[in-house]
């Protein structure tokens, strides 16, 4: 019996990332998990961003590529939210890169403890020469999605931000949890 993969929806907002492209759509190409939808979303790179994401799109069905005019990266990822078909959302900025289960380990986080996002361990890796800072935070919380909970959502959102664990955008959330009219704002 073949088991059940909910499609995922991956959201890269992208501007002049030329030097890192190939590194984050390289990570997301390699993922273990089997169902994804990748929206690239060029917002108005002015070098060949958008040319890169172009190839990998005629490449490979899973990568969509959307160009606009320079909106900044909140508008991008609404972008991305406004196309994403996934029963789950995961944000990555076009300079980063993922190991390639992090689809599938942050997944099955939330099919284990029936969480509504996970969000999962993350290094960030500095240029040559200067030092490397690796984040330990773990996090899985599980919500009731009713209309009333969506305030509660945003306002947990905004204190996980400010203590610093999204600083890379390192979760898995149910597409629900955003709301019909739920908008980004860094």
């Amino acid at each position: 019996m073949k088991s059940y993969h909910p499609l995922i929806s991956i959201i890269v907002p992208i501007y002049n990332v030329e030097q890192y492209i190939h590194f984050c759509l390289d990570s997301l190409k390699n993922q273990t998990y089997p169902n994804l939808e990748i929206f690239l979303i060029d917002d108005g790179s002015t070098d060949n961003s958008g040319k890169i994401c172009d190839s990998y799109s005629l490449s490979d069905s899973r990568f969509h590529i959307i160009h606009q005019e320079n909106k900044g990266v909140s508008e991008a990822r609404n972008t991305g939210l406004r196309r994403a078909c996934g029963e789950y959302i995961y944000f990555v900025d076009g300079d980063d890169f993922i190991i390639p289960t992090a689809i599938e380990v942050l997944y099955n986080a939330i099919i284990k403890s029936k969480a509504s996002f996970s969000m999962g361990l993350y290094k960030t890796i500095y240029a040559p020469g200067t030092h490397t800072h690796t984040h330990t935070h773990t996090l899985s919380l599980s919500l009731s999605l009713s209309l009333q909970n969506h305030q509660k959502f945003k306002s947990l959102i905004r204190t996980v931000w400010f203590m610093g664990y999204l600083e890379n955008q390192a979760m898995l959330y149910y597409t629900s949890l955003y709301g019909i009219n739920y908008t980004l704002k860094h």
